[in-house]
C-alpha cells in the first residue's frame, strides 16, 4: 500500500475520535514527561493512560464503534486471571497499595487492568488492514521524538530532560532499560513497515529512523534490551520468510540465531572482563551472559529471596506492586554492597517471579496459559487461510515485538509503555472482522460520560499529590522549609491513593525544621507520624527502620535516654522482620553505642559480620566501638581495614 495510507484511513472512518485517540496513546504516552515529578516518570505516563484510556472507552461506547465479537478462550483466560488477581489484591500485605501499585512505578491492578481492556477494545476497533496501518504508522511516528530526545541526550543537547548523565541514554522513558525495551518492541514494526513501502520515498525515511533507533538502542547499554531487539528481528525476519514460502531460509535463521547466542554464551564465559578503557558497546556484548557483574548478581540474589518468599505465600502471593515491600523482608545478606533492597529498585526484574511472587503460583499458571493461547492463535493466524500477504507481514512484525517484550520483561522490567504496545499489538493481531455490515454494540453514553470523566478523577488523584509533594520538598531543598512546605505534604498524604510515602516525607521535613530551629513540637510532630505508621502497618520494615532512625537522630538531639530505648525497640522489629540484612544489626548497633550499651552492640556487630564478611560498613562501626572504649590504637586499625575493603570494592568490575 503506497505511503503511509494507514495513517489516513480514520478520516475515512465514521469514528474518528476514537482513532485519533489511539493515535495519541501512541505517541503522547512514550513522551510524557513531568518536570513537577518526585519519581521516574512512570506515574505521569500511567495518569495519562489511565485518562486517554477513560475517553476512548467512554466514546467507543456513546457512539457505537465496538464491534461485536463473542469471548474466546483467550479472553476467558484474561477474565480469570483477573478475578485472581482481584483475590490476591483483596488478601495484600497492603490491599490499596496493590490496587494502584508502587508509587514510584504504578504497576497495579489498576494498570494491569486497563491493558486487559484495551486488548479487549483492540480486537474489536483495529480490525481491517487500514486500521492495523493505521497503527503501525502511529507507533512508528510516535518514536520519532523518543529517538530524537535520545539522540540529543547523548550529545548534551538538553531537550526535554534535563541533566541527564548521558553515560547510558533514557530518554523520555527515564530509564535505559525501559527506553531500551520500547525500541526492541517498535522495530520489528518499522522493518514491516518499510518493507511494504518498497520503491518508494518514505522507505528511506523509516530506514533512517531503523538506524537511529538501532543507535539509540546501543547507546542503552542494556543487556536485556539488546536481547530482546536481537530475538524481536529475528522472529521478525523468520515470519517473513514463513510468508513467502522460504521455510528452509526460516529454519536456517533459526538455526544462525541460537548459533549466535551460543556463541556470545561462550565468549561471556570464557574471555575474562575487559579493560576499562575498552568500548563500552564491547564491554557489553563480551558480558552478555557474564552473571559474575555487579548487576547480576544483585539480580540472582534478590531472585533467591523472592523464591524463599513464594514458598511463603504461594497461592495468592502478597498483592500486584508490593515487591519492594516484599524483599524488605527477604534481603540476603549480600544486598547490602549494592544499598540493599532499593537496588532492585522494586522490582524483581523477571516476569515470572514478579507474577508468582506478587499475585500467586494460581495466577502464573493462568498467565503461562494465556501466552500458550496466544502463540497458538499467532501461528494458526498467520497461517489462515485467505489472509492477504500483508496481513501476514503485520501479524509476523507484530509477533516479533511481542517476543522482544517478553525476552525483556525475563531479565529487565514492564513499564507503561510497552505494556501499552503489548497489550493493543496483541489485541489487533487477534482481532477478527465480524460480520458486513459491521454491527457495533449498541449505544450507551451515560456509561460512556461516567467512564470517560472515571478516567480523568483517577489521573487526576495519581496526579496531584505527585506535584504536592514535589513542591514542599522542593522549598525545603531551597532553604525555605516552613509551614507551606509542609502544608504541601500533608495535603498530598489526606488525597493521595497512595498515603504511605508522603507520610514518611512529611515526618524528614519535621525533623529538618527541628534540627534547623531546635522546635521540639516538630520532633515530636515526626515522631507521632511515624508511630501510626508503623501502628497501621507493623509488618512493613522500611517504617521501623524509618522510625529507628528518626528517634536516633531525635536522641542526638536532646540526649533523651527514652528516646534511644524506643529507637532500639523500632529497629528490633525490623531486625525481628528482616533477620538477615547486615545494616539493620549495624544500625541498631550503632543505637546502642548512643546509649552506651557496648556489650549489646558487640553481639549486633558479630551478627552482621557473620551474614556478611569483609563488609566495610562493618569495619566503620567497629571503629566506633573502639573510640567509644577509648583504645585509639583498635580505632586507627579499624579505619584502616575500613578504607582497604572500600578500596577493593571500588577496584570491582562492574559489568552490565
Amino acid at each position: 500500500m503506497p505511503r503511509f495510507a494507514g495513517l489516513k484511513s480514520w478520516l475515512d472512518s465514521p469514528y474518528r475520535f476514537p482513532w485519533l485517540l489511539w493515535g495519541l496513546l501512541f505517541i503522547l504516552i512514550p513522551l510524557a514527561y513531568n518536570p513537577y515529578s518526585r519519581w521516574q516518570y512512570e506515574p505521569d505516563k500511567a495518569a495519562l493512560l489511565v485518562l486517554m484510556s477513560g475517553l476512548l472507552w467512554g466514546w467507543s461506547l456513546a457512539r457505537t464503534s465496538i464491534q461485536q465479537q463473542p469471548p474466546d478462550r483467550i479472553e476467558q483466560c484474561m477474565a480469570i486471571l483477573m478475578v485472581v488477581m482481584l483475590a490476591s489484591t483483596a488478601a495484600s500485605v497492603l490491599p490499596h497499595w496493590s490496587l494502584w501499585g508502587d508509587p514510584a512505578w504504578r504497576n497495579g491492578l489498576l494498570i494491569t487492568g486497563i491493558g486487559f481492556g484495551l486488548f479487549w477494545l483492540a480486537r474489536r476497533q483495529i480490525m481491517t488492514l487500514h486500521r492495523q496501518l493505521f497503527t503501525l504508522d502511529a507507533i512508528i511516528l510516535g518514536s520519532v521524538p523518543v529517538v530524537v530526545c535520545a539522540i540529543c541526550e547523548w550529545a548534551g543537547i538538553e531537550v526535554l530532560v534535563p541533566d541527564e548523565d548521558p553515560a547510558r541514554l533514557a530518554g523520555t522513558l527515564a530509564h535505559p532499560n525501559l527506553l531500551a525495551a520500547y525500541l526492541a518492541m517498535v522495530l520489528p514494526l518499522g522493518l514491516a513497515r518499510s518493507w511494504m513501502l518498497r520503491r518508494h520515498w518514505w522507505t528511506s525515511c523509516v530506514i533512517l529512523l531503523i538506524t537511529l533507533q538501532m543507535l539509540s538502542l546501543v547507546l542503552t547499554y542494556s543487556r536485556a534490551g539488546w536481547l530482546a531487539a536481537l530475538t524481536g528481528l529475528a522472529v521478525t525476519l523468520v515470519g517473513f520468510l514463513w510468508v513467502y514460502q522460504q521455510k528452509a531460509l526460516a529454519r536456517l535463521l533459526l538455526v544462525a540465531v541460537c548459533a549466535g547466542l551460543l556463541m556470545l554464551v561462550m565468549l561471556s564465559v570464557v574471555i575474562p572482563p575487559l579493560p576499562n578503557d575498552a568500548p563500552h558497546p564491547l564491554q557489553t556484548a563480551t558480558s552478555l551472559f557474564r552473571w559474575s557483574g555487579a548487576t547480576a548478581q544483585i539480580r540472582i540474589s534478590a531472585w533467591v529471596a523472592t523464591l524463599d518468599a513464594i514458598g511463603d505465600r504461594p497461592w495468592l502471593g502478597y498483592g500486584p506492586g508490593t515487591y519492594r515491600i516484599v524483599l524488605q523482608q527477604y534481603t540476603p545478606p549480600e544486598l547490602a554492597r549494592f544499598g540493599g533492597p532499593e537496588a532492585m529498585g522494586g522490582r524483581p526484574h523477571n516476569l515470572i517471579l514478579r507474577v508468582a511472587v506478587e499475585s500467586g503460583v494460581v495466577a502464573l499458571g493462568i498467565y503461562l496459559a494465556f501466552l500458550a493461547l496466544v502463540l497458538q492463535a499467532l501461528v494458526r493466524t498467520i497461517r489462515a487461510p485467505g489472509k492477504s500477504q500483508q496481513e501476514q507481514l503485520i501479524i509476523a512484525a507484530v509477533g516479533g515485538s511481542l517476543a522482544a517484550n517478553l525476552v525483556a520483561n525475563t531479565f529487565s522490567f514492564e513499564s507503561v509503555t510497552s505494556g501499552l504496545l503489548f497489550w493493543v499489538l496483541l489485541g489487533m493481531a487477534l482481532s477478527k472482522p465480524g460480520p458486513r455490515p459491521v454491527v457495533p454494540h449498541r449505544t450507551r453514553p451515560i456509561a460512556g460520560k461516567i467512564v470517560a470523566l472515571a478516567g480523568l478523577g483517577l489521573a487526576l488523584w495519581m496526579l496531584v499529590p505527585d506535584v504536592l509533594g514535589y513542591y514542599g520538598e522542593t522549598r525545603c531543598q531551597e532553604e525555605q522549609c516552613d509551614q507551606v512546605a509542609l502544608r504541601g505534604i500533608e495535603t498530598a498524604g489526606r488525597v493521595a491513593p497512595t498515603p504511605e510515602i508522603y507520610h514518611q516525607i512529611e515526618a524528614r521535613l519535621h525533623a529538618q525544621i527541628a534540627t534547623q530551629t531546635g522546635a521540639e513540637d516538630h520532633w515530636a510532630s515526626g515522631g507521632v507520624i511515624l508511630a501510626s505508621l508503623t501502628g497501621e502497618q507493623p509488618q512493613i520494615v522500611a517504617y521501623w527502620r524509618e522510625r529507628g532512625m528518626y528517634l536516633r537522630r531525635w536522641f542526638r538531639a536532646t540526649d533523651r535516654q527514652e528516646l534511644a530505648d524506643e529507637s532500639i525497640i523500632a529497629y528490633s522489629h525490623a531486625v525481628a522482620l528482616s533477620p538477615r540484612d547486615p545494616d539493620l544489626r549495624i544500625d541498631r548497633a550503632l543505637t546502642y553505642l548512643d546509649g552506651g550499651d557496648i556489650d549489646a552492640a558487640l553481639a549486633d556487630l558479630a551478627v552482621a559480620e557473620a551474614l556478611l564478611a569483609d563488609y566495610p560498613r562493618y569495619y566503620g562501626a567497629m571503629s566506633i566501638v573502639a573510640a567509644h572504649q577509648g583504645d585509639i590504637t583498635a580505632t586507627n586499625a579499624w579505619q584502616a581495614r575500613a578504607r582497604e575493603a572500600q578500596q577493593a570494592w571500588d577496584d570491582y568490575k562492574w559489568r552490565r
